[in-house]
């Protein structure tokens, strides 16, 4: 069962959210923190909001996708998640995936008790598959997922470089994945 809806936005216009309820009608929330490089302040300890996917994986090859939500994180760089085909106590691994960012997924698979799960990102590169994020913030200490992916082929190269200067010379405005 699907359920959507919109409400007026907080200044930004309508927000609309999607709810996939699954066979047993249960819903389970995963709490994560997470910072995205370029888009966050180290003056002001936030980061600009923007919309993050995060998809479940098996815990064991071929870590085949078993659930993804999306949710707009906040500043402080916190987000709910509302998880509906997975069980508790079976470990998954968290890919993050944002529209210019690296994919980062957790050290290892975790698993949700009570139907909720935390997990923080940004308090060290261990945090993340292969140490692959990277210090965004000495004090506090902070790291956060890279960020430059423009084109979303796993590396930030000259490929990237050259959409987000085309994308300047072009006076591109909106929200774009060259910003």
């Amino acid at each position: 069962v699907y359920v959507t809806g919109v409400s007026a936005g907080n200044g930004t216009g309508n927000d609309y959210a999607t709810i996939k309820y699954s066979q047993t009608g249960s819903l389970l929330t995963l709490n994560l923190t997470a910072f995205i490089q370029g888009f966050y302040n180290s003056g002001t300890n936030t980061m600009v909001r923007d919309t993050v996917r995060v998809y479940l994986r098996n815990g064991s090859s071929p870590y085949a996708i078993v659930d993804s939500a999306k949710t707009y994180m906040s500043t402080s760089g916190t987000g709910t998640f509302t998880i509906s085909n997975i069980s508790n106590g079976v470990p998954y691994y968290i890919q993050l995936k944002h529209r210019n960012s690296i994919e980062t997924w957790s050290d290892s698979g975790k698993s949700f008790a009570g139907n909720s799960l935390t997990y923080d990102f940004t308090t060290s590169d261990s945090k993340a598959y292969g140490n692959n994020m990277t210090g965004i913030d000495a004090s506090p200490v902070r790291f956060g997922i890279y960020s430059g992916d423009v084109n979303q082929n796993g590396n930030v190269d000259l490929n990237d470089v050259l959409e987000v200067y085309n994308a300047a010379n072009d006076f591109s405005s909106g929200y774009i994945v060259s910003d």
